[in-house]
């Protein structure tokens, strides 16, 4: 339990004698605010773009008689109704009732204790007037839905009483999400917050609605533990006399407490209690509110989870610790267990104990799990691997190396499988918020719309025999098959060829929706991993889509190249592809683009347009058919011809060619070294002479590593000519080459650049955030915006976020470093900002020879670290509060670097910034780590070094 140290006595005292009825909000721990008072503002209907902003300023500037913002809240709280909601934010159509479009006001009274700045963090829909004793502070007028910490309005408060209000202007949603803390942006213990009118009765029963009980129940050797975790994530109401709530556990176990509520904020609370095997029920009062808890655990999964708790730790020092720590302890399991296995079994473990924790009804599914961890630990026990020879849909996994997590994957073995030859694996891609186990019957045609998501990923119906091996990623869920989720399908990719006997040659990719772009983006990145590909109703180009229309910066063009399919369709020269799309699925050009790629191409393509929505799959893989399609294709491991493109070179290798550097050319056509360009691209073929010939675009350094097939027998040499330059290349070995001067030539070691890039690519690697200390009245700020960056909607993913003065070298190992913060606040960025590409002088932002100077302006830049080039350095950085939360609206395709303010605010959640919204600068690095503005002529740079 979290107590706050600070009293509000005294100041509430020093603010005025206390009314004889008064409520009172005591926020959340962040400072939070969840408890209002409401008035239903005028309905109507707010029509759609392209006259949105139109009609939400004349909403806003929509007069009101009286203005419900003018009235004294103080004395006059009539037309006002109390609400509460039990979360972060205020749903105020819920509480009011409301749906459609329209207006409403939420409103409250500050007493502060003495004089000073405070903050209001607000995230609300679409539109919002913010007014301090009838005057407005603060405006925003956007189509968008809430977030965190999206505007940060000051509040200057003499000592005294004051008033505060909101009006929003919604085409629906009314979510309002808002905190009010003190100058170190953290609960204020000389604010108290106040519902004027509202008696003790209706406050108690406010502060009862915004409780959130949270049950949690844990095996442990002596028993079962339940933790019942309280909170009130927008604070509580109370009566002003009311110095703490109540707190009672009845039933199956008893505990008494009370939670203060005297302090800056509520604290949480989370209260264990240890209840018998058998479990029992729980009944939970807290103030005025009683909740009933049920705690009937299936007997199978605690006397399996206490024996996987025993077991899996003799062998697994690190078995049920939370990531990631640092460093991990390693395993030490048998001699006859891969380590897969154990990633396997401990996941499994950790599966039923979510089970369990959750209290999950589904008892069957429950039983079945514990069985199958029983088998495992049975199997572990006896000294061999439980996974050798089992057949069937297995659930397996692996430690990612990105946070420490166990990643679970599925895996179909079918019963002909025995191991004594190589089977073929075909790999398939979940859609949004899809599960891999579910893929796997779905693959086979077995396919039920109506069916819940839930059910059908646990309870799989018998598979028919197959001549392949299935297999299911998670992708890190809808991370959409790039950086993070791309980065689990290649491992999984990789560890089903560790555990089981493929054959490399024919290894193929299917998806569908999400996973129909991941079908053709895998490939076409790691063309030497996939025989053959079906993209389902994909989405293949940024060029066609919707959000991306419209004014374009030079970065945008090049990030929206790099992200389209279609850009890089040259890599299928040996991919043959197999593409689906419903014809009442629009548009077409999603598929069509890619599709009409290949076709101009002249590669292997097969393409239906069947007379259907977006769901294809359900005919595409009736009957299993696609794996059938699937094993008449083969892959050539030495093919004579190659064909690579790619934009970044963390997708830089197609059979024998790697291309270790790009090259940017600027108008006069110089080139220009630069690690991300504007994409680059080799054609090379042995023909049936022993002769290479290629040509290049793009290109500045490359490695050629002819195998020995190509050639003649005891043929050593292969003449070459590259880009019209004569080469010999050795036979069986890397040959690297470096274009200067306008030719090609031989180079002892091979050319490499630092890592870096665009700011977004960076995620698809092991990362540390981390957060200055140095600035007590920042500290906050900063631990928030590392935590936002760090999470991301719908992939459970976790980075890890550390300060500056917990940071050891062992953290970092292997790892970006995020730095949060400026040299003034962050002591680990101030240790390397004098040798970083871009420089804080004060206030202002030096890039290249351009100073930035101005009020909330930020910067965030991605480069490599000056310590460890190999490793990404990624800096998110802001000369206040305002600018460093502003952050989180850059758009989703950024460069390597952008300098921004508050003109940034309109592209919050965008693909693009759009024409609302603008950057005070952006680019990219050269070679040597220098700035290079996105334009249509950079400037010229110097050659990379060679090491």
């Amino acid at each position: 339990m979290r107590l706050p140290t600070l009293s509000l006595a005294a100041s509430l005292a020093a603010a005025a004698p206390a009314a004889q009825s008064q409520c009172v909000v005591t926020p959340g721990e962040d400072g939070e605010v969840s408890t209002w008072l409401l008035r239903a503002g005028a309905a109507g209907t707010i029509p759609s773009r392209p006259s949105l902003r139109a009609s939400l300023t004349r909403r806003m500037d929509a007069p009101t008689n009286p203005e419900p913002a003018r009235q004294d809240l103080l004395s006059d709280a009539s037309g006002w109704r109390p609400g509460a909601s039990a979360g972060s934010s205020l749903d105020v159509a819920q509480l009011l009732r409301r749906r459609g479009p329209g207006v409403v006001y939420a409103g409250l009274a500050l007493r502060a204790a003495r004089e000073g700045r405070r903050w209001l963090s607000l995230g609300t829909d679409d539109a919002v007037t913010v007014w301090l004793d009838g005057e407005p502070v603060f405006r925003r007028i956007a189509a968008r839905s809430s977030r965190a910490d999206d505007d940060l309005i000051a509040l200057d408060l003499t000592a005294g009483a004051h008033r505060l209000v909101l009006k929003v202007v919604s085409r629906g949603d009314f979510d309002v999400l808002a905190r009010i803390v003190g100058g170190d942006h953290r609960p204020d213990p000389s604010l108290r917050l106040e519902l004027p009118g509202v008696d003790d009765a209706a406050c108690s029963t406010l502060g009862d609605q915004a409780l959130r009980v949270s049950p949690r129940v844990d095996v442990v050797a002596e028993g079962l533990r339940a933790t019942l975790a309280l909170r009130w994530p927008g604070g509580v109401a109370h009566p002003l006399a009311q110095e703490s709530l109540a707190f009672e556990v009845s039933g199956a176990a008893s505990l008494t407490s009370s939670i203060p509520l005297r302090g800056a904020s509520v604290a949480d609370l989370d209260a264990t209690v240890a209840i018998p095997d058998e479990g029992g029920a729980l009944r939970v009062r807290v103030g005025g509110a009683t909740q009933r808890v049920e705690v009937s655990p299936r007997p199978a999964a605690v006397r399996v989870l206490r024996r996987a708790q025993a077991e899996l730790s003799a062998i697994d020092p690190a078995f049920g610790v939370e990531p990631p720590p640092f460093p991990r302890p390693a395993p030490r399991p048998p001699a006859t267990l891969p380590l897969g296995s154990l990633w396997s079994i401990e996941r499994a473990a950790e599966r039923l104990g979510e089970l369990v924790s959750t209290r999950d009804r589904d008892a069957a599914f429950v039983d079945a799990e514990a069985r199958d961890l029983t088998e495992l630990l049975d199997a572990l026990r006896e000294g061999r691997d439980p996974y050798r020879g089992r057949q069937g849909a297995l659930r397996r996994a692996y430690r990612s190396p990105l946070d420490g997590s166990l990643q679970e994957y599925s895996v179909y073995v079918p019963p002909s499988y025995r191991g004594d030859r190589p089977f073929p694996v075909v790999v398939g891609l979940h859609g949004l918020h899809g599960s891999a186990h579910r893929m796997l019957p779905i693959l086979l045609g077995l396919y039920d719309e109506s069916e819940s998501r839930s059910h059908a990923d646990r309870h799989l119906p018998p598979l028919p025999d197959t001549a392949a091996i299935l297999v299911a990623p998670f992708g890190f869920g809808d991370a959409g098959y790039r950086q993070q989720g791309e980065h689990d399908v290649v491992r999984v990719v990789e560890e089903v060829a560790t555990h089981y006997q493929t054959d490399p040659r024919r290894t193929y990719m299917t998806g569908l929706s999400m996973g129909g772009i991941g079908a053709a983006g895998v490939p076409f990145h790691h063309p030497d991993l996939f025989a053959a590909s079906a993209a389902l109703c994909g989405y293949h180009s940024y060029f066609v889509r919707g959000d991306t229309r419209g004014t374009r910066r030079p970065w945008e063009t090049y990030l929206m190249e790099l992200r389209s399919n279609d850009r890089v369709a040259v890599n299928g020269l040996h991919l043959p592809m197999y593409i689906v799309q419903g014809t009442l699925d629009r548009p077409l050009s999603h598929s069509q683009v890619l599709a009409d790629r290949y076709q101009a191409l002249g590669y292997s393509l097969q393409s239906e347009w069947p007379t259907l929505g977006h769901n294809v799959w359900s005919t595409t893989y009736a009957d299993g058919r696609i794996v059938p399609w699937f094993l008449t294709h083969r892959r050539d491991e030495a093919p004579a011809s190659v064909r690579f493109r790619t934009y970044e070179l963390r997708w830089n290798r197609s059979a024998w060619v790697t291309l270790d550097a790009l090259s940017w050319t600027d108008g006069a056509g110089a080139e220009v070294p630069v690690r991300a360009g504007r994409g680059g691209e080799v054609r090379i073929a042995v023909d049936r002479r022993g002769v290479a010939t290629g040509t290049t675009e793009g290109v500045y350094a490359l490695t050629l590593s002819p195998p020995a097939s190509l050639v003649a027998e005891g043929q050593r040499e292969l003449p070459a000519t590259l880009d019209g330059d004569r080469l010999t290349l050795t036979v069986g070995r890397d040959n690297h080459l470096v274009r200067r001067s306008g030719r090609w030539t031989a180079s002892e070691r091979r050319v490499s650049l630092p890592a870096g890039g665009p700011v977004r690519e960076v995620f698809d690697t092991p990362m540390v955030f981390v957060t200055g200390t140095l600035d007590p009245a920042m500290t906050r700020v900063h631990e928030r915006v590392a935590q936002s960056w760090a999470r991301r909607h719908g992939v459970p993913l976790r980075y890890p976020v550390v300060t500056d003065a917990a940071l050891t070298d062992a953290m970092t190992a292997g790892r970006t470093l995020v730095l949060v913060g400026t040299p003034r606040t962050n002591a680990a960025l101030a240790r390397l900002a004098d040798r970083l590409p871009i420089r804080f002088e004060g206030d202002d932002i030096l890039v290249g020879g351009q100073r930035h100077r101005g009020d909330d302006l930020g910067v965030v830049f991605a480069t490599a670290h000056p310590d460890h080039p190999e490793r990404a350095l990624l800096v998110i950085a802001g000369n206040s509060a305002r600018a460093l939360y502003r952050s989180a609206s850059l758009p989703d395709l950024v460069p390597a670097w952008v300098v921004f303010d508050e003109a940034l605010a309109p592209a919050r959640g965008r693909i693009l910034l759009g024409a609302e919204a603008e950057v005070r600068a952006a680019g990219f690095f050269d070679a040597a780590g220098r700035p290079l503005a996105a334009g249509p002529a950079p400037a010229r740079a110097a050659p990379p070094a060679e090491d």
